[in-house]
C-alpha cells in the first residue's frame, strides 16, 4: 500500500469515527423532542380525551325514528328514543324542535341534583294567518282563568280549563292575553317537574306531540299550521335527558313533513 492510500485510509476513519458521533447526537436530541412532542400532545389533547369519555358516560340519548305531518290545524310528529348509556334517565324532555317557521323548546330545569321547579316549560313560535309572529312561553303548572279561551279555537282548551289534571294536560298558549293561539299535547316524553318520562339503560319509548292552531282567515294572533309548517318542510328535532344533576342532548334527527 502505498503512502497516499495509508493517509487516505486513516482519514476516513478518522472522519468516519468523527460523523459518528453527531448521528449518535442527533438520535439523542431526536428521542427528546418526540419525548417532548408526546408530552405536549398529551397535554393538549387531555381535554378532548376526557369530553370524549364524557360521551361514553352513563347518559346517552339517541332518536332513533321520527316522523311527522300536518292535518289542517294540526302538526302531529312521532318517533322512538332510546337510552344508550348504562344508568336511569329521571326524565326526557324537548331539547328544540325547528321546522319551516315553527320552533318549540322545553326547559329542563336542574338545581343542586334535583329536577326543579319549571322542568318541562314549553316555548312555541311561529306564524298567524297573515304571517305575523306568535310566541308564548307556558308551563302546564300555570292555572289558565275560565274565559280566556277563544270559543271555537279549539275545544282541548276549554278541556284544559276545565281542569284536567296535569298528566296529560295540553300546553295552553295565550299570545295576547285574550286570545288562544296555540295547544301542544305531549306523551311520552316529561311535561313538569310532577309529571317526568323515566327511561331506563337500554331501553327504548315512544314519544307523540301533537301542536294545534287554526289554518283559515280571520283568526289573527293564532298559529296558524299551515302557513308555519308548509308541506315538504324539513324538521329537526333533538332530544335532552337528565339523571337529575347531569343533562344530555342527543344528535339531530330530520324527517320531511308530508300533508293529509
Amino acid at each position: 500500500m502505498t503512502e497516499i492510500q495509508e493517509h487516505w485510509r486513516g482519514s476516513a476513519g478518522a472522519n468516519q469515527k468523527h460523523l459518528r458521533r453527531p448521528a449518535i447526537s442527533g438520535l439523542i436530541v431526536t428521542l427528546i423532542l418526540i419525548g417532548i412532542g408526546a408530552s405536549m400532545t398529551f397535554a393538549a389533547m387531555g381535554g378532548v380525551f376526557d369530553n370524549i369519555g364524557s360521551l361514553t358516560g352513563t347518559d346517552r340519548l339517541v332518536i332513533e325514528t321520527v316522523s311527522a305531518y300536518t292535518d289542517d290545524n294540526r302538526l302531529v310528529i312521532s318517533g322512538n328514543i332510546k337510552n344508550l348509556g348504562s344508568g336511569i334517565m329521571e326524565s326526557v324532555t324537548i331539547d328544540e324542535i325547528t321546522v319551516g317557521d315553527l320552533v318549540i323548546t322545553q326547559l329542563a330545569n336542574t338545581e343542586d341534583g334535583q329536577i326543579a321547579d319549571g322542568h318541562g316549560t314549553l316555548t312555541l313560535s311561529g306564524l298567524d294567518d297573515v304571517g305575523g309572529a306568535v310566541r308564548d312561553t307556558d308551563d302546564v303548572d300555570d292555572a289558565v282563568a275560565a274565559g280566556t279561551i277563544t270559543s271555537g279555537v279549539d275545544e282541548e282548551r276549554a278541556a284544559a280549563v276545565g281542569g284536567v289534571p296535569d298528566d296529560g294536560k295540553p300546553f295552553i298558549f295565550i299570545d295576547t292575553g285574550t286570545v288562544g293561539m296555540a295547544t301542544v299535547q305531549i306523551t311520552g316524553l316529561s311535561t313538569d317537574e310532577d309529571d317526568l318520562a323515566t327511561l331506563s339503560a337500554g331501553s327504548s319509548k315512544s314519544f307523540r306531540i301533537v301542536v294545534t292552531g287554526i289554518s283559515a282567515g280571520g283568526h289573527a294572533d293564532v298559529l296558524d299550521i299551515l302557513r308555519t309548517v308548509p308541506a315538504s318542510s324539513e324538521l329537526y328535532i333533538t332530544v335532552t335527558g337528565t339523571d337529575g344533576s347531569t343533562s344530555t342532548i342527543s344528535d339531530p334527527r330530520s324527517t320531511r313533513v308530508t300533508q293529509r
